[in-house]
């Protein structure tokens, strides 16, 4: 059945871009950047790449100008990186791109995110060979990097207010936070984005098993429900730190500010046109909040609408799983899929 999908062109240029390390912790894009402009180039579309940051961390942005170049244009976004793989936990490599008899890819990325990249150029190639066009100027756009203590003492010691009393301290507090906020969610709201979800993700400190150490540190993955009260919840960490002790240093290596949902009613005619387009198609979406951190943040910190959409569907969520994999018949059809949605959306 895989000898079918081996000769389609869509399918081989998704299994090459898989093919394409650009794993963590150090990821090289370069192989991506030349990979792009081919694509670029084999589509008649207009190639730029931007270093805002350092030369390391490009963004590649292919532009299809549209007739009305003065209308607000459409990005459409997807990340080039992938998250680290665990070798001897994936049934083949995880950058071989094996598909097997079923005509499942396996491969880092072909969920998270590579898959919707290239999905978005199959169906941009797909329309203009039907020479449809478009009111507006669409990019698609491919980026990177979208992830005090007091003196130590003898283990024998019965110190008081050591660096492990207060990570014990804390750890309770938020445990108890992460609970409540489990027992507000019903089944019926878990996957809609609802509630603040806690989890502690790094424990590290202690220079060895006899010594009290002087500097313990716990991370926590924070993703706040979008009713959340920022401002009280920080202040609600503070005086746990206090509580603790004191001398506890908060920092934070993602902090975002609080910025409103993109509306999803008829005064946002892209979502119109979005779900018109997915009618039309027989498609049931439930909108949802993601709890995950995208790239929309950054979108709607500037005002800019943002709205998350893969069509990968009877498919196990394996996003940064073992053994990551999508079928290449759902591959081709959420192609056709975005066909609809993007012409849709560009001529609104």
């Amino acid at each position: 059945m895989s000898k079918n999908w081996e000769d389609n062109k869509e399918i081989q240029i998704f299994r090459e871009y898989l093919r394409i390390p650009s794993v963590h912790p150090n990821p090289n894009y370069e192989p991506c950047v030349e990979f792009l402009k081919r694509q670029a180039q084999d589509l008649e579309l207009e190639v730029k790449v931007y270093h805002p940051v350092n030369d390391k961390n490009p963004i590649v942005v292919l532009s299809l100008i549209g007739k009305d170049p003065s209308l607000p244009t459409i990005l459409l976004n997807s990340h080039m990186d992938v998250v680290p793989v665990v070798p001897d936990q994936w049934t083949y490599p995880a950058f071989d791109a094996h598909m097997d008899d079923q005509g499942r890819i396996f491969a880092r990325g072909s969920q998270d995110m590579k898959s919707v990249g290239t999905q978005y150029l199959g169906a941009l190639r797909a329309l203009k060979k039907s020479g449809t066009s478009f009111k507006r100027t669409i990019h698609v756009v491919f980026v990177p990097d979208e992830e005090l203590g007091r003196p130590p003492g003898h283990g024998s010691a019965l110190l008081e207010n050591t660096a492990g009393e207060k990570v014990c301290f804390i750890l309770s507090k938020m445990m108890d936070l992460r609970g409540k906020e489990i027992a507000k969610i019903d089944e019926t709201k878990k996957y809609e984005g609802m509630g603040t979800s806690i989890n502690v993700t790094k424990l590290s400190g202690g220079l060895q098993n006899n010594v009290i150490p002087s500097l313990l540190s716990v991370t926590f993955d924070l993703r706040l429900d979008i009713n959340e009260d920022h401002e009280a919840l920080l202040k609600q960490f503070q005086d746990w730190c206090e509580e603790a002790g004191g001398s506890i240093e908060m920092v934070f290596e993602r902090k975002d500010k609080k910025t409103p949902a993109t509306k999803l009613d008829n005064s946002n005619i892209f979502w119109v046109a979005f779900e018109k387009a997915t009618e039309e198609l027989g498609i049931k979406v439930q909108p949802i909040v993601c709890p995950a951190a995208t790239d929309s943040s950054f979108m709607r910190d500037v005002g800019v609408p943002s709205i998350g959409f893969s069509p990968i569907n009877n498919t196990p969520i394996l996003i940064h799983g073992h053994n990551e994999f999508i079928y290449a018949e759902n591959y081709l059809k959420g192609i056709e899929i975005y066909q609809k949605i993007i012409t849709n959306v560009a001529n609104c």
